[in-house]
């Protein structure tokens, strides 16, 4: 009767702890899809997140004047631009062409997916950075990076500075561990530019020459703020190669431009993805300048505030 008392009593102690850890699993799988990526194969998606972030109200008219837009298609255009990539999925956004990606490498699979690139001369350290989303999908358009320095801690993490190439497409995901290799496509092109032709269109030529004005005003303005602090911010090297002002080849230039203008701003990583999915030169152009007008105005109004209470 003792040894039937104590197994009741066990049963009743420990269902609700089996109960209570089965309910701890179920969470962490909930919060986390990452941990259950070897029971299901990967998915990517074209845009990957329409809600904008918390707190934040840009993303609402970047998406409206993204609207209709031509995005990158689904049937790959040229079987020479087909290769193999090494995937580096990023939570917190995505980096665009002509700029700079700096990494902090910790977790033991990507530590040695760096290691891979250069050991095996993989692409001379090419890998893909793509925006990972909420529930451990893949977006469709990531952006190629070269690892071009590293430096390497007692612990064996590894900072990373990266630039980045050019977009590129994924058309399928060929593993999974240790780390992520897809099958990708290079070669995406903003549609509404010609090359054939002998030069842009008039209204490229119009945005980019506005967005290039209001680029250094929102500079200039900037400065004028700062001058208070003794501090200043300059045009990137990048964006001032690509100008209108500084490379009459337009035709070869415009995508470029435009993605290191974006590049400058300080946008959201829905933002950056949204850019990057665009092949679009105007459209890409139209919305970079409408985030530069908007600011510009706020800076403006700032100044004159400034400048209103120091004279009183």
């Amino acid at each position: 009767q003792f040894r039937n008392m104590f197994v009741i009593r066990s049963i009743i102690l420990f269902v609700p702890i089996l109960i209570w850890i089965q309910n701890i699993q179920s969470y962490i799988f909930s919060m986390h899809p990452l941990i259950e990526k070897s029971f299901a194969k990967r998915k990517f998606c074209r845009f990957a997140i329409y809600d904008p972030p918390s707190g934040h109200s840009r993303p609402a008219w970047f998406r409206e004047s993204l609207e209709g837009i031509s995005v990158v298609g689904s049937v790959p255009q040229n079987a020479s631009n087909v290769k193999e990539l090494a995937i580096f999925p990023f939570d917190d956004g995505n980096c665009l062409p002509t700029g700079n990606m700096p990494l902090h490498i910790f977790v033991m699979k990507y530590r040695r997916m760096m290691n891979d690139l250069h050991d095996k001369d993989l692409d001379k350290g090419l890998f893909g950075l793509v925006m990972s989303t909420s529930k451990g999908g893949l977006c469709e358009v990531g952006c190629a990076v070269q690892n071009i320095y590293r430096k390497f801690l007692d612990d064996g993490r590894q900072f990373c500075l990266n630039e980045s190439r050019e977009r590129f497409r994924i058309l399928q995901v060929l593993q999974d561990e240790p780390y992520i290799i897809a099958r990708v496509e290079y070669g995406i092109i903003d549609t509404d530019i010609n090359n054939e032709a002998d030069r842009l269109s008039d209204e490229i030529l119009y945005l980019e020459k506005e967005v290039w004005q209001a680029l250094q005003d929102v500079v200039n303005l900037n400065n004028q703020i700062l001058a208070t602090v003794g501090d200043t911010i300059e045009l990137s090297v990048q964006v001032q190669e690509l100008s209108p002002l500084n490379r009459s080849d337009r035709l070869r230039s415009v995508t470029a431009f435009s993605f290191a203008v974006a590049d400058m701003l300080d946008l959201t990583g829905l933002e950056r993805q949204l850019l990057l999915d665009c092949t679009s030169a105007a459209d890409r152009l139209r919305t970079v300048r409408k985030y530069l007008y908007t600011l510009r105005e706020e800076l403006m109004l700032k100044v004159a505030t400034e400048l209103d209470e120091a004279f009183n």
